[in-house]
């Protein structure tokens, strides 16, 4: 099956391959990257009655010319024409003998059905871009506003390298000979019935393909971009792109807006914080409020001595918390308070022990218990 083609030939590469310059309607040509049935007039090449091969501008698909001249024309009815049952139609059957025609073109677009039901279009075509010629056969019909040429293409079985595609393909006519045999065969002519060795398979190693945007589906878009070769990722850029969102989903970049917000905040936290540090250095240190000092009781200081002595014998180790006082101003000094005549008997002073008792000590006790 063929139902898009590219008909953007230059005018030198179409009479080179019908032999001659003189070309029919050649005003009313307007090629097309995405040329469709019956939206494009395209070049076909013909054998005129009495006059040899001419080039005719005329329209994709069929119409047959018994239609009426008042009836709607339906050019997708009878745009391709299966090569294998060509005399077994009367419609294509009377044509084979006097109207056939090549049909040069630079490619055409066949679509694959991949997944989920999506159709993938492909552009095939020769390497190295020289013209692709079809064989094809024409008509005209007798239409209100005047005499209306049309074509259609012939199609053939796939070849193996086409197979993976598309079960049909167009019948391409890649030597002088196949096109000459093609339109010069009918009655009459020694070769007649020859015509049916040229519509095999094409498959020569030179026919390549490539992918195209799905977007050429609407023959509204025109433009080199409808057989611009696709760029589909591999598998391994496939994963890496999945990998590579995985990452900044879990963190957020520097070169991000968000990346560049945090990083500019940071950078503004530690400058207000260094700034306050300078501030506080360069200010003057605000003095401790002076703490009154209580002269120490007698039984109290007489207990702390014997601590102070039992703590050197101490083995477990004691916690300390470093304390950083702050400088308080110079005060006058206290007069030194009188022993108590109970500083020699520790708490004799308070209660009164049995003399042949001796009071032991809080780190005395302590170290008695452990």
């Amino acid at each position: 099956m063929c139902g898009r083609t590219n008909t953007t030939l230059r005018r030198d590469e179409i009479v080179r391959v019908a032999g001659t310059s003189r070309w029919t309607g050649e005003n009313a040509f307007n090629p097309s990257y995405n040329a469709a049935p019956g939206a494009t007039r395209s070049p076909v090449v013909r054998v005129a009655q009495g006059m040899g091969r001419e080039i005719c501008t005329m329209r994709w698909g069929l119409v047959p010319s018994y239609t009426k001249p008042d009836e709607l024309p339906d050019f997708w009815r009878m745009f391709n024409a299966r090569s294998e049952t060509l005399a077994e139609k009367p419609t294509f059957q009377r044509l084979l003998s006097r109207q056939r025609c090549l049909v040069p073109v630079a490619g055409f677009y066949e679509w694959k059905k991949e997944v989920r039901s999506a159709k993938q279009p492909y552009y095939v075509h020769f390497e190295g871009g020289r013209p692709m010629v079809m064989a094809g056969l024409w008509d005209t019909w007798q239409a209100q506003e005047g005499p209306m040429s049309t074509y259609t293409i012939l199609t053939t079985d796939s070849g193996p390298r086409l197979g993976w595609l598309h079960d049909r393909m167009p019948v391409i006519l890649d030597t002088k000979d196949s096109q000459d045999l093609w339109l010069l065969d009918g009655p009459g002519d020694p070769k007649a019935g020859t015509w049916s060795a040229v519509c095999g398979p094409y498959i020569g190693e030179d026919l390549v393909w490539h992918p195209v945007t799905p977007e050429m589906g609407s023959p509204k878009l025109q433009g080199p971009e409808c057989c611009a070769e696709l760029k589909r990722p591999t598998i391994t850029q496939f994963f890496e792109k999945k990998s590579g969102a995985k990452r900044k989903t879990d963190s957020t970049p520097e070169d991000t807006p968000g990346g560049k917000l945090a990083r500019n905040s940071d950078e503004v936290g530690e400058t207000r914080g260094s700034q306050q540090i300078s501030q506080m250095g360069s200010q003057p240190a605000t003095p401790a409020p002076a703490i009154k000092k209580e002269s120490p009781k007698p039984s109290d200081a007489v207990g702390a001595a014997e601590d102070a002595k039992g703590q050197g014998d101490r083995q477990d180790p004691i916690e300390k918390e470093e304390v950083v006082e702050e400088p308080t101003p110079k005060s006058s000094p206290q007069p030194k308070s009188k022993p108590s005549p109970a500083g020699k008997g520790g708490m004799g002073a308070l209660s009164s022990p049995d003399p042949s008792e001796k009071q032991a000590s809080i780190t005395q006790f302590f170290s008695k218990k452990s």
